[in-house]
Order: C-alpha cells, then sequence, then structure tokens
C-alpha cells in the first residue's frame, strides 16, 4: 500500500555525481574519532600519544571534509543544504536530543542495577516508563504539527521540562526514590521524543523537493553520530569512576552489592551523567528555539515554483 503512495509522487531527478572522495574523508573522521573515544581511558590514558594521536587525527580529517564540502564540484552534501538554518540547526537539535537519548538508554540499566540495587530483569522492566514517554511525546508532536501553525510550542517545553527532571536528578539522584524515578524519566522522554518528527519534518519544509533526500540522510547520519558519541562521552564519565566495569572484572549486578566494601562513588559517577545530559538539552533548547519556523508547505511545488 505504501510502495503505491509513494509512486504517486511526483519525481525530481537531477544528473549527478556520487562524491566518494568525500564520502572516504568523513567515513575516516568518524571512526578515527570513535576509536579515541571509546579507548580513552579505557585502554589507554587520555594523555596517551595514541587518544592524542587519534583525536588530531579526526580533527585533520574534519578539516579536510569541510574544505572537500566547498570545493568539490558535487559535494556529498551540498552546501546551500547546510547553509540553510532550519537545516543546520535543527540538525544540531536532533543530534544531542538522539544523543541524549541513546546514552540514557544505554546506561540507565546500570544506574538501576547499581543505586537502586535492581537485577537486571527489574531494571529492564523499570526501563519501560522511558521508552513508553518517547513514543508518546513524538507521536502527540507529530499531531499537534500538522494542526497548528506553531508547531515548536510542545518541542520547547518538553525540552525545558527535561532539563529540569535531567537536573534534579543531577543534584540528587540518590536522593529520589525509585517511583519518583519512574515518573521523572517519561517527563524527560516525552521531551526528547518530541523533538524527533518536528525536527525532520521542518527539515524536509525547508528545502526544495530534490534536496529533501540529501537533508534527510545528513540529519540521520548526524543523528546517528550524536548518539554514538554521546554514549561514548557517558561510557567515559561511568568506567572513569566505575573502573570495575570497564575492565569487566565485575558484572553490574555483583557490583551493586559490592560498592560500600570497596568505596566506589556510583552515585557521583551518575550525577555527572545527569548533568552532562542536562547541559547537552540546554544546548539544545538554544539550537531549536532559533531555529526559524517556517509554514509548512501544503503541496508539492510545480517545476516553474522548482526552478524560479
Amino acid at each position: 500500500m505504501t510502495n503505491g503512495l509513494l509512486k504517486k509522487l511526483p519525481r525530481h531527478e537531477r544528473p549527478h555525481r556520487l562524491d566518494f572522495a568525500g564520502a572516504a574523508i568523513m567515513t575516516l573522521a568518524t571512526v578515527t574519532l570513535m576509536l579515541a573515544l571509546n579507548w580513552g581511558g579505557i585502554q589507554y590514558p587520555w594523555s596517551s600519544h595514541q587518544i592524542i594521536g587519534l583525536l588530531g587525527s579526526s580533527l585533520l580529517l574534519w578539516t579536510l571534509f569541510i574544505l572537500r564540502l566547498a570545493s568539490a564540484p558535487a559535494p556529498l552534501i551540498p552546501t546551500e543544504v547546510l547553509a540553510d538554518p532550519v537545516v543546520a540547526l535543527g540538525i544540531l537539535t536532533a543530534c544531542l536530543g538522539m544523543g541524549v537519548f541513546i546514552g540514557l538508554t544505554a546506561y540507565l540499566p546500570i544506574y538501576f542495577e547499581l543505586v537502586y540495587h535492581l537485577t537486571a530483569s527489574l531494571s529492564g522492566l523499570a526501563l519501560i516508563p522511558y521508552m513508553v514517554g518517547t513514543v508518546t511525546g513524538a507521536t502527540i508532536a507529530s499531531r499537534l504539527m500538522g494542526t497548528t501553525s506553531h508547531y515548536k510550542r510542545m518541542p520547547l517545553i518538553g525540552l525545558a521540562v527535561a532539563v529540569s527532571g535531567l537536573a534534579s536528578l543531577a543534584i540528587a539522584p540518590h536522593g529520589v526514590n525509585l517511583v519518583a524515578i519512574e515518573f521523572i524519566l517519561p517527563a524527560i522522554s516525552i521531551g526528547l521524543g518530541s523533538i524527533l518528527p518536528v525536527t525532520t519534518v521542518a527539515i524536509q519544509n525547508a528545502v526544495m523537493p530534490h534536496q529533501m533526500g540529501t537533508a534527510t540522510g545528513a540529519m540521520n547520519f548526524f543523528r546517528s553520530l550524536g548518539g554514538a558519541l554521546i554514549v561514548a562521552g557517558f561510557g567515559a564519565v561511568v568506567f572513569s569512576q566505575v573502573p570495575q566495569l570497564a575492565a569487566n572484572a565485575i558484572g553490574a549486578e555483583k557490583l551493586a552489592t559490592s560498592t560500600s566494601q570497596e568505596g566506589i562513588d556510583v552515585v557521583a559517577a551518575f550525577r555527572l551523567v545527569f548533568a552532562l545530559a542536562a547541559i547537552m538539552l540546554c544546548l539544545a533548547l538554544g539550537f531549536f528555539a532559533r531555529m526559524p519556523e517556517k509554514p509548512l508547505r501544503t503541496k508539492i511545488p510545480t517545476g516553474s515554483a522548482v526552478a524560479a
């Protein structure tokens, strides 16, 4: 059914060449950065020449990628797409929002096991409200987007609530009981979920029809990259405070029963994680507030309109 409807959409094909050099440079830049973030503080010290070399190589490769975008006749990501304020600010917002969502999804089960001494199965169950909140926020925001011209209002409010929830966890993560956590986490995830459909549709609405695929692909790439980088950042914080997890010397469930004997400050580790997540969402809130709220298109532009 979906395939039949998609075939009715107008096609906007244009001759182009694939930028294999730009894709290769971007891939190498991403891989070196990920290796540095995953190895730093675990396999090698952050000040080691291996980590410094990887970070320097990634910075050099990202610089070459930017130069490639500016000089290539058919760059991997056209500069006019990235120059659009809706696209640029929407990508930054989605990158940070998705990164925080994935990062918290990865480390909240460990948080439940170490701080609240839940078993692995119970920590998975405790994560359900957080996941349900994301779907709920995305569904409500997408529905409202089609019925109101001020479609940024709900995500702005949702992000502000998410920042407040993370700040409360950062101040006293062990002082909040488990029941309260199960109400705070959905409030956070509703705000995170609300920005995902809004940024996607806003970016697609801001570019010309033949650029929709490029803009959407760029947003998905940087959103995934943000998730990988923030997960690695959260991991660096947790593993630096709880090195037993990094070394796989003891499981999280067993570690939860021995924190007092070994003097491991698990609460401080996750306080830093929640504070870092709150800061990132503050940045996302600022980027999203600055993103222009263009009226949504009600029809596909005709050939003459696209040419104009």
